[in-house]
């Protein structure tokens, strides 16, 4: 017969593994952004709900893709198709992860360490989390002040010249401006960072003040990249700001009628495989007049030739709207 001194220290060993599970903090989840280092050198990186994670050195601020190995054990860096290091992690506790990165052959090792700043949204990676410290780390030049129709501006240009772009320094500029022009060319980063995060990739931009009233300011822009792919491609397009909101404005009406029809009928193909009647326009107010360009892709670029509709030639379709709008709009 067992003795009830004996009866307790067998309950005791069985209850025990359940004790310690119950005292053990389970790992909390990896997915979300982080920040820390690879060795000494500052690192961001995001995990989803699958494990998949991207991340960037914070000098460089390129994406490497982090892929899950096969049964859940670490991570394959990634460029491209090509495997540029291994990661491992140690369960995560307190916001807090540890792990080693190691090169491709494994001859080279270097310590993990991450802490949590912010939590996956719906849409994924919170943007600001993730994007904004290596779009405040970009080292960017500026040039000498200049002057549009009295309105001063800075040239300024980032990552070793590839983007080129304009501050806006005139202490009358409202700020609503300021920061729309500034958007354009935080998105230009972002497509730069975006794009390079492929081998053999390339990625330039320019923008250009080439209008500013006391109503308007239209910006002038011009992208060429190759981020993968067949060929590579270039694109061209405009913003027309209020100058007191900030905001696009909408040109179109400015017209009674659409001045389409000019532009097709200037119009000249500069090759006869270019000639059609479904001419898709694109168009942003300029001082030499309404230009024209069309939205092709990269195989029909050969098409695409700028028309330019005086603005004389538009008097009798603009609407009052329109004329008060062009009203400051310096002769060419």
């Amino acid at each position: 017969m067992i003795s009830s001194q004996t009866m307790r220290a067998l309950l005791t060993l069985w209850l025990l593994p359940s004790i310690v599970l119950a005292g053990t903090p389970a790992s909390e989840p990896l997915d979300g952004v982080w920040t820390g280092t690879l060795g000494k050198t500052p690192i961001v990186a995001c995990f989803d709900h699958s494990r998949h994670g991207t991340y960037y050195y914070l000098r460089l601020g390129f994406d490497l893709e982090l892929e899950p190995n096969a049964g859940g054990h670490g991570w394959s860096e990634k460029s491209g198709d090509e495997v540029t290091g291994d990661w491992s992690l140690d369960d995560v506790k307190g916001g807090v992860v540890h792990g080693v990165w190691k090169t491709a052959d494994g001859k080279k090792q270097l310590p993990l360490e991450l802490k949590r700043t912010a939590s996956l949204t719906d849409t994924g990676c919170p943007e600001p989390a993730y994007e904004s410290a290596r779009l405040e780390a970009v080292v960017r030049t500026s040039g000498a002040e200049t002057t549009t129709s009295g309105h001063a501006w800075k040239p300024v240009t980032f990552a070793r010249g590839a983007l080129k772009s304009v501050e806006l320094t005139d202490p009358k500029a409202s700020k609503a401006l300021k920061d729309a022009v500034a958007a354009v060319t935080t998105q230009h980063l972002k497509s730069y960072f975006g794009c390079r995060s492929s081998p053999r990739s390339s990625f330039s931009s320019e923008d250009r003040i080439i209008a500013w009233t006391n109503t308007l300011l239209v910006l002038e822009l011009h992208e060429s990249y190759y981020c993968g792919g067949a060929y590579p491609d270039e694109a061209d397009g405009a913003h027309t700001f209020d100058v007191v909101t900030g905001k696009e404005l909408d040109t179109d009406a400015w017209f009674k009628t659409s001045p389409a029809d000019l532009a097709t009928k200037q119009y000249k193909p500069p090759f006869e495989q270019c000639a059609t009647d479904d001419l898709n326009w694109v168009t942003h107010p300029s001082p030499r007049g309404l230009v024209f360009r069309q939205d092709l892709p990269h195989v029909a670029k050969a098409c695409d030739v700028e028309v330019v509709i005086p603005w004389s030639k538009l008097t009798s379709r603009l609407t009052p709207k329109g004329l008060e709008a062009i009203k400051g709009l310096p002769s060419p």
